[in-house]
């Protein structure tokens, strides 16, 4: 359903946004666009919806050249940008009907497709409210059910949940893995528990390159041991850590534990001993299959040990060893 093929675009011909981007999405995925801002995510969605020509290479939509074929690609797909572009002043029953019949939608189906969508989004309540008095939730909303008003098999959905309160990301997250029985979605986001929970692929982008691509799953270490060890247990924090830190092995422990709690706890001497905790605790070798073992037998004689496991796998920990930081970041 989208096609790319060594795409580049760019400021100058020195400076890319997108260097040589190749990769397609299929039918009823929906793919993640991971990458630090400037990363050339928002310039890859822009090209696929025809708001930008590309320097060099080609990008089809649902088997249309987004340049030499751009009204049949912009027909089959919806797209929300950032900042979907509302007027304030309509009723949001009015504005996605005129935005219906803008759509070609004919007109005796337009009220018929307005409501469809807008029970699909959760907005039959919102019709007679002014766009300017929504919350940005549902704001966002307003611009989903615009992009599916035509009903396109391929959305492009940029940081749909910025800004949004942890209620309305969830709602929104669902609303998205909603979407797929119906849609194919490439959303481009930067938080990477959401691409997770939603995405069957993702693609990194850094600096315009793409980095690395598949399954996130795919994507992690396949060796348990790869991951730092995270240790739960319970005594003298203070001294349990010092102890860790000795163990042949061991390059960094980090407390995990919000630090004001156990400060707070350490304060009381009746607590000082009896202290629970998370502890982070980073290998040296990562395939040193001993180490766990002699992490357990020095905190044993010291409190009770109440887990010693790998830390679970997420992008998070992928995603710094495939991207860079920004140029202001880096300079800074």
């Amino acid at each position: 359903m989208i096609e790319v093929e060594h795409l580049s675009a760019g400021y100058s011909a020195t400076r890319h946004a997108l260097d040589g981007v190749s990769f397609r999405v299929e039918r009823g995925e929906v793919v993640g666009l991971l990458g630090a801002n400037g990363a050339g995510k928002t310039t890859l969605l822009r090209i696929l919806a025809g708001l930008l020509h590309p320097r060099a290479g080609r990008a089809q939509v649902a088997g249309f050249d987004v340049v030499t074929q751009a009204r049949a690609a912009r027909h089959a797909l919806g797209y929300v940008p950032e900042e979907p572009v509302l007027d304030a002043e309509f009723r949001v029953g009015e504005f996605l009907e005129l935005r219906a019949a803008l759509k070609g939608v004919p007109a005796a189906e337009c009220r018929p497709r307005v409501e469809e969508v807008s029970d699909r989004l959760g907005l039959l309540d919102q019709q007679r409210r002014l766009i300017a008095e929504l919350s940005k939730g549902y704001r966002q909303r307003v611009g989903l059910a615009d992009a599916l008003l035509a009903q396109p098999p391929v959305l492009l959905l940029d940081e749909p949940t910025d800004g949004l309160d942890p209620v309305q990301r969830t709602q929104t997250l669902r609303l998205i893995a909603d979407l797929a029985r119906r849609h194919t979605v490439l959303l481009s986001t930067h938080i990477l528990p959401e691409a997770e929970s939603v995405c069957q692929r993702v693609l990194i982008l850094d600096r315009g390159r793409l980095v690395a691509e598949g399954a996130p799953a795919c994507l992690l270490p396949t060796s348990p041991s790869a991951s730092p060890l995270l240790l739960h247990c319970q005594g003298p924090i203070a001294e349990i850590c010092e102890v860790v830190r000795q163990v042949e092995g061991v390059s960094a422990v980090r407390l995990l534990t919000p630090a004001l709690h156990v400060a707070s706890a350490c304060a009381d001497d009746a607590f000082a001993s009896d202290v629970e905790a998370m502890l982070q605790i980073d290998l040296a070798d990562a395939c040193d299959r001993q180490a766990a073992d002699r992490i357990a037998r020095a905190v044993l004689p010291m409190g009770r040990l109440l887990s010693l496991a790998p830390q679970p796998r997420s992008l998070a920990a992928l995603f710094p060893q495939q991207t860079h930081p920004p140029e202001s970041s880096r300079n800074s």
